[in-house]
Protein backbone atom coordinates (compact mmCIF):
# COMPACT_ATOMS: atom_id res chain seq x y z
CA UNK A 1 0.00 0.00 0.00
CA UNK A 2 1.15 3.34 -0.99
CA UNK A 3 0.48 7.03 -0.64
CA UNK A 4 -2.12 6.40 -4.00
CA UNK A 5 -3.90 4.32 -1.99
CA UNK A 6 -5.62 7.48 -0.79
CA UNK A 7 -5.71 9.55 -4.03
CA UNK A 8 -9.58 11.38 -4.87
CA UNK A 9 -9.73 8.62 -7.86
CA UNK A 10 -9.52 5.76 -4.88
CA UNK A 11 -11.83 7.21 -2.84
CA UNK A 12 -14.51 6.78 -6.32
CA UNK A 13 -13.24 3.78 -7.21
CA UNK A 14 -13.94 2.64 -2.94
CA UNK A 15 -17.33 3.78 -3.25
CA UNK A 16 -18.17 2.36 -6.63
CA UNK A 17 -17.42 -1.09 -5.80
CA UNK A 18 -19.55 -1.14 -2.51
CA UNK A 19 -22.43 0.28 -4.72
CA UNK A 20 -21.38 -2.52 -8.05
CA UNK A 21 -21.91 -4.93 -4.89
CA UNK A 22 -25.16 -4.13 -3.45
CA UNK A 23 -23.74 -2.05 -0.31
CA UNK A 24 -26.59 0.44 1.26
CA UNK A 25 -24.73 3.66 2.77
CA UNK A 26 -26.92 4.37 5.84
CA UNK A 27 -26.66 6.07 8.56
CA UNK A 28 -26.16 5.37 12.44
CA UNK A 29 -30.05 5.90 12.54
CA UNK A 30 -30.78 2.56 10.49
CA UNK A 31 -28.33 0.37 12.63
CA UNK A 32 -31.16 -3.05 12.89
CA UNK A 33 -32.97 -1.44 10.03
CA UNK A 34 -31.08 -1.69 7.01
CA UNK A 35 -33.00 -2.51 4.06
CA UNK A 36 -30.59 -4.32 2.10
CA UNK A 37 -28.60 -7.46 2.96
CA UNK A 38 -24.98 -6.02 2.52
CA UNK A 39 -24.59 -2.25 4.20
CA UNK A 40 -21.93 0.18 4.99
CA UNK A 41 -21.64 3.42 7.82
CA UNK A 42 -19.49 5.58 5.83
CA UNK A 43 -17.87 7.88 8.86
CA UNK A 44 -15.47 11.08 8.43
CA UNK A 45 -13.91 11.57 11.31
CA UNK A 46 -12.33 15.75 10.70
CA UNK A 47 -9.41 16.25 13.22
CA UNK A 48 -8.29 19.22 11.70
CA UNK A 49 -8.85 19.77 7.72
CA UNK A 50 -12.61 20.81 7.94
CA UNK A 51 -12.23 23.15 4.80
CA UNK A 52 -11.07 20.56 2.98
CA UNK A 53 -14.16 18.37 2.74
CA UNK A 54 -15.12 19.98 -0.38
CA UNK A 55 -13.60 17.01 -2.72
CA UNK A 56 -15.11 14.27 -0.67
CA UNK A 57 -18.41 15.70 -0.86
CA UNK A 58 -18.33 16.29 -4.41
CA UNK A 59 -17.49 12.25 -4.53
CA UNK A 60 -20.45 11.45 -2.79
CA UNK A 61 -22.76 13.77 -4.53
CA UNK A 62 -21.92 12.63 -7.88
CA UNK A 63 -22.45 9.12 -7.04
CA UNK A 64 -25.31 9.45 -4.05
CA UNK A 65 -23.46 8.50 -1.36
CA UNK A 66 -24.63 9.71 2.21
CA UNK A 67 -22.03 9.90 5.25
CA UNK A 68 -21.57 11.01 8.24
CA UNK A 69 -19.39 14.05 9.41
CA UNK A 70 -17.89 14.06 12.88
CA UNK A 71 -16.55 17.87 13.64
CA UNK A 72 -15.11 19.10 16.51
CA UNK A 73 -16.04 21.49 18.57
CA UNK A 74 -12.42 22.38 20.67
CA UNK A 75 -10.18 21.51 18.05
CA UNK A 76 -6.83 23.48 17.62
CA UNK A 77 -7.26 23.91 13.37
CA UNK A 78 -10.41 24.85 13.03
CA UNK A 79 -13.99 26.59 14.03
CA UNK A 80 -17.11 24.81 13.16
CA UNK A 81 -18.30 28.59 14.55
CA UNK A 82 -16.66 30.57 12.15
CA UNK A 83 -18.29 31.72 8.93
CA UNK A 84 -16.40 29.69 7.00
CA UNK A 85 -16.81 26.38 8.86
CA UNK A 86 -20.62 27.37 9.24
CA UNK A 87 -20.56 26.97 5.47
CA UNK A 88 -18.96 23.48 4.96
CA UNK A 89 -21.16 22.37 7.45
CA UNK A 90 -24.28 23.88 5.99
CA UNK A 91 -23.32 21.97 2.48
CA UNK A 92 -22.56 18.61 4.01
CA UNK A 93 -26.62 18.74 5.55
CA UNK A 94 -27.62 20.59 2.48
CA UNK A 95 -26.57 17.12 0.52
CA UNK A 96 -28.35 15.08 2.93
CA UNK A 97 -25.39 14.25 5.08
CA UNK A 98 -25.22 13.43 9.30
CA UNK A 99 -23.55 15.11 11.83
CA UNK A 100 -21.53 14.22 14.33
CA UNK A 101 -19.78 14.53 17.19
CA UNK A 102 -16.05 14.31 17.05
CA UNK A 103 -14.99 14.32 20.55
CA UNK A 104 -11.64 14.67 21.93
CA UNK A 105 -11.22 12.10 23.99
CA UNK A 106 -7.89 13.25 25.74
CA UNK A 107 -9.25 16.12 27.20
CA UNK A 108 -11.04 13.66 29.85
CA UNK A 109 -8.55 10.65 30.28
CA UNK A 110 -9.45 10.89 33.96
CA UNK A 111 -13.05 11.20 33.96
CA UNK A 112 -15.42 8.91 35.24
CA UNK A 113 -18.18 7.96 33.03
CA UNK A 114 -20.91 10.12 34.56
CA UNK A 115 -18.60 13.18 33.61
CA UNK A 116 -17.64 12.24 30.02
CA UNK A 117 -21.21 11.76 28.98
CA UNK A 118 -22.29 15.10 30.75
CA UNK A 119 -19.39 16.97 28.24
CA UNK A 120 -20.35 14.96 25.53
CA UNK A 121 -24.26 15.68 25.68
CA UNK A 122 -23.00 19.76 26.12
CA UNK A 123 -21.06 19.42 22.98
CA UNK A 124 -24.02 17.93 21.72
CA UNK A 125 -26.00 20.30 22.33
CA UNK A 126 -23.79 22.95 21.21
CA UNK A 127 -23.84 21.78 17.41
CA UNK A 128 -27.28 20.77 17.81
CA UNK A 129 -28.39 23.97 18.39
CA UNK A 130 -26.47 26.05 16.23
CA UNK A 131 -27.11 24.44 13.17
CA UNK A 132 -30.87 23.14 13.92
CA UNK A 133 -30.22 18.96 12.84
CA UNK A 134 -30.15 16.33 15.21
CA UNK A 135 -26.77 14.79 16.82
CA UNK A 136 -27.12 10.67 16.56
CA UNK A 137 -23.68 9.80 16.81
CA UNK A 138 -20.30 10.65 18.97
CA UNK A 139 -16.99 9.37 17.84
CA UNK A 140 -14.26 9.76 20.18
CA UNK A 141 -10.72 11.49 19.35
CA UNK A 142 -7.71 9.65 20.65
CA UNK A 143 -9.79 8.09 22.99
CA UNK A 144 -8.66 6.73 26.14
CA UNK A 145 -8.24 3.12 27.47
CA UNK A 146 -11.14 3.13 29.67
CA UNK A 147 -13.09 4.78 26.88
CA UNK A 148 -12.72 1.69 24.88
CA UNK A 149 -13.16 -0.64 27.58
CA UNK A 150 -15.95 1.01 29.07
CA UNK A 151 -18.70 0.57 26.54
CA UNK A 152 -20.20 4.21 27.60
CA UNK A 153 -23.55 4.69 26.53
CA UNK A 154 -25.32 8.09 26.48
CA UNK A 155 -28.56 8.82 25.96
CA UNK A 156 -29.97 9.08 22.47
CA UNK A 157 -26.49 8.52 20.76
CA UNK A 158 -25.05 6.30 19.30
CA UNK A 159 -21.04 5.57 20.82
CA UNK A 160 -18.93 4.50 17.77
CA UNK A 161 -16.77 2.74 19.94
CA UNK A 162 -19.16 0.78 21.77
CA UNK A 163 -18.76 -2.95 21.22
CA UNK A 164 -22.43 -3.30 21.86
CA UNK A 165 -24.13 -0.63 20.05
CA UNK A 166 -21.91 -1.24 17.02
CA UNK A 167 -21.55 -5.49 17.64
CA UNK A 168 -22.68 -6.04 13.63
CA UNK A 169 -20.13 -4.13 12.02
CA UNK A 170 -17.33 -5.12 10.87
CA UNK A 171 -14.48 -1.90 11.36
CA UNK A 172 -12.15 -0.69 8.54
CA UNK A 173 -10.13 2.86 9.67
CA UNK A 174 -7.48 4.24 7.46
CA UNK A 175 -5.99 5.62 10.37
CA UNK A 176 -2.53 7.81 9.76
CA UNK A 177 -2.52 6.32 5.98
CA UNK A 178 -3.08 3.07 7.13
CA UNK A 179 -5.76 0.09 6.86
CA UNK A 180 -7.13 -1.68 9.70
CA UNK A 181 -7.28 -5.49 8.91
CA UNK A 182 -8.28 -5.64 5.12
CA UNK A 183 -8.63 -3.11 2.11
CA UNK A 184 -12.05 -1.57 1.57
CA UNK A 185 -11.87 -2.59 -1.82
CA UNK A 186 -11.09 -6.06 -1.24
CA UNK A 187 -13.90 -5.88 1.33
CA UNK A 188 -16.27 -4.38 -1.37
CA UNK A 189 -15.22 -6.39 -4.25
CA UNK A 190 -15.21 -9.73 -2.29
CA UNK A 191 -18.31 -8.87 0.12
CA UNK A 192 -16.43 -9.98 2.48
CA UNK A 193 -18.30 -8.89 5.37
CA UNK A 194 -22.08 -7.84 5.18
CA UNK A 195 -21.84 -4.59 7.83
CA UNK A 196 -18.93 -2.39 7.50
CA UNK A 197 -18.15 0.75 9.45
CA UNK A 198 -15.89 2.38 7.07
CA UNK A 199 -13.90 5.61 8.65
CA UNK A 200 -11.93 7.93 6.55
CA UNK A 201 -10.21 10.42 8.95
CA UNK A 202 -9.87 14.04 7.06
CA UNK A 203 -6.81 14.92 8.80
Amino acid sequence: MTNEDFLVSNYRKMLMAAISRDYEFCGYDKIGKESLERSCILRHDIDSELLGCEVMLDIEKEIGVKATYFVMTRSTAYNPFCVEGKAVIERILEDGHSLGLHFMGEMCVDDDPQIIKHKVLEETDWLESEFQTKIGAVSFHQPSKAILEGNIEIPGLINTYSKKQMQDYFYVSDTNMNWRGEHPLEIFSKKLHFKIKHTLNIL
